[in-house]
């Protein structure tokens, strides 16, 4: 028998703007909350609210995001983000709603996207988004819906791809969606709550982009399409554009009755053993704590750790290690 000595080396977000958790669409979610630019946008700051009041999950088990003014004057709007990062596959926000409508003051979006404390030299992980945004304030020409690729070159320096449409809906129930693929991507709205669209008439006219079907974009754009080891966290937020405020004080309110996406792919690797030596585990991605099932360890991590733990194999034998979250906390 051989003692292997294994060191875990993990690092997690600095994305920690409020510890309030809710359980929404099969996942656990923080819920953000204090004085903080939206994420990707160099534009004034909003304040965000954890509070019940403002986002809470219904008896149906759907999500409210809303824009209130609170007692102290202030207007609060909601964000909330997932504690696990998202993988390659299709991803549909069945949400109720009218962003065609909306006070020009107002920006609803779902999104996914990798915070900048990733970005370190070398890069551990390049800063990476995808994103629908609607508003009617941004485009005076009635343009309302916005989709984007966001990514930071080898230099560092950020690139971003955008395309929009005028966006006309049919009701308040409308489902968001994009395939995120390796080397494509694909956006589309849809009239209803759908995973596909029954008919080409639930599917919002002009909604429809895909990358791969625009070779000379895609030539020049496809690089931005994030990795799925970028470690990117779903996001969905309600704000308020450049410090403006809804017409006639008025609260704003978006309900998301649900969400589809891939399954979580939790990082993992085997090998043999092969002596006495050191092994590292790499791409342990996910919020700790961790439970080595095979090693019978607790790992519990803080925002960035090295864990040392010790245990015995028969020597040459060869054998496997999951990683696995049994509950997830991030650190201030």
């Amino acid at each position: 028998m051989k003692r292997v000595f294994i060191i875990i080396l993990v690092l997690l977000s600095s994305v920690s703007y409020g510890q309030r958790k809710i359980f929404f669409a099969g996942r656990e979610w923080y819920v953000k909350s204090g004085l903080h630019a939206p994420p990707g946008n160099d534009l004034p700051p909003n304040n965000w609210s954890n509070s019940n009041d403002n986002v809470f999950v219904d008896q149906s088990g759907a999500l409210h995001l809303t824009i209130k003014k609170g007692i102290d004057n202030k207007w609060y709007c909601s964000e909330v983000y997932s504690l696990e990062h998202g993988s390659f596959g299709e991803y549909q926000f069945m949400c109720i709603g009218r962003p065609d409508l909306e006070d020009p003051s107002v920006v609803f979006s779902p999104f996914i996207y990798s915070d900048r404390y990733w970005v370190s030299n070398p890069p551990i992980v390049p800063f990476g988004e995808i994103d629908i945004e609607f508003s009617t304030g941004w485009d005076e020409n009635g343009i309302n819906t916005f989709y984007s690729l966001h990514a930071d070159d080898d230099a560092g320096n950020n690139n971003d791809f955008r395309t929009s449409s005028v966006t006309t809906l049919t009701g308040n129930w409308f489902t968001a969606y994009w395939k995120w693929e390796p080397n494509d991507i694909t956006f589309q709205l849809i009239h209803g709550h759908y995973l596909t669209p029954p008919s080409p008439n639930f599917l919002v006219e002009n909604s429809y982009y895909k990358l791969s079907d625009h070779p000379e974009e895609w030539e020049l754009y496809h690089q931005l399409i994030p990795n799925a080891q970028n470690r990117l966290l779903i996001h969905l937020n309600l704000w308020l554009n450049a410090n403006m405020v809804p017409i006639n004080d008025q609260t704003i309110e978006y309900i998301i009755s649900d969400i589809r996406y891939p399954p979580v792919i939790y990082d993992y690797l085997t090998w043999e053993y092969n002596g006495n030596k050191t092994i590292k585990l790499r791409d342990v991605v996910l919020n700790g704590p961790y439970l080595s099932s095979q090693c019978n360890y607790n790992f519990l991590v803080s925002r960035s750790a090295t864990i040392e733990a010790n245990f015995t194999v028969p020597v040459g034998a060869g054998f496997e290690i999951n990683i696995n979250p049994i509950e997830y906390n991030t650190t201030q």
